[in-house]
């Protein structure tokens, strides 16, 4: 299978060399220096992970990222390279904060790739097919942006349990900064769009008002 990224880095990014060792493990590496050329790429070829290194443009790379994910209709996973831990919101599906080593990066990427013979994964309505990122919900289908998946993995692993929106905001987002949360209620509002019959009043993702949500399935 092949796997393709799309690297997004300044042209003197030479520190971690990603080009080179990704292409070496075999994947197809596809590069841009700016966001303009980022989304040409994202126009004329298909990836699978975008990755944005921040540190070669010595910024966080948020402005960045969020001007590449708005051009990313397929719902790609970005991942982001930062210098140190982010104090603001990001598109990024994942931030990797220095040191980071190419093995860290190779480490995390295997979640972000469609796999096949994935074990399935059925709770009440939902059948979920995690390696591809589908769901199916009342005969609807669709296709999870990776943050949206590792929500639904999360309320699936306490079905019928309620879990507190900080604690699934730090499993999800990957940080121990919550500062604000709103963008959960966001993501949470997504995922009722494609699991529920009537997403303004969902049955299957539920609010546990002051402390966090719960998935309300038969046991």
């Amino acid at each position: 299978m092949t796997r393709a990224i799309l690297l997004i880095e300044a042209k003197k990014a030479d520190e971690l060399n990603i080009k080179t060792k990704l292409s070496k493990k075999g994947f197809t590496v596809f590069t841009a220096n700016t966001s303009a050329q980022a989304i040409d790429v994202l126009h004329h070829t298909h990836v699978d992970v975008i990755v944005v290194n921040a540190l070669s443009f010595n910024s966080n790379g948020v402005r960045l990222t969020a001007a590449v994910d708005k051009q990313n209709q397929r719902k790609l996973p970005v991942i982001l390279l930062v210098d140190k831990p982010l104090k603001v919101q990001t598109r990024a599906d994942l931030v990797l904060t220095n040191p980071v080593t190419f093995q860290k990066l190779i480490n995390r990427f295997s979640v972000f790739f469609p796999k096949e013979n994935t074990r399935i994964v059925e709770v009440g309505p939902i059948t979920l097919d995690p390696g591809n990122r589908l769901v199916t919900c009342y005969d609807k289908t669709t296709r999870l942006t990776p943050k949206l998946l590792a929500i639904l993995l999360v309320l699936i692993e306490y079905k019928n349990i309620g879990v507190d929106r900080n604690e699934l905001f730090a499993k999800v987002w990957d940080t121990d900064y919550l500062g604000d949360t709103r963008t959960l209620d966001v993501h949470i509002s997504w995922l009722r769009n494609a699991l529920e019959i009537d997403p303004s009043d969902p049955k299957l993702v539920a609010t546990l008002r002051g402390y966090g949500f719960m998935l309300n399935v038969d046991p």
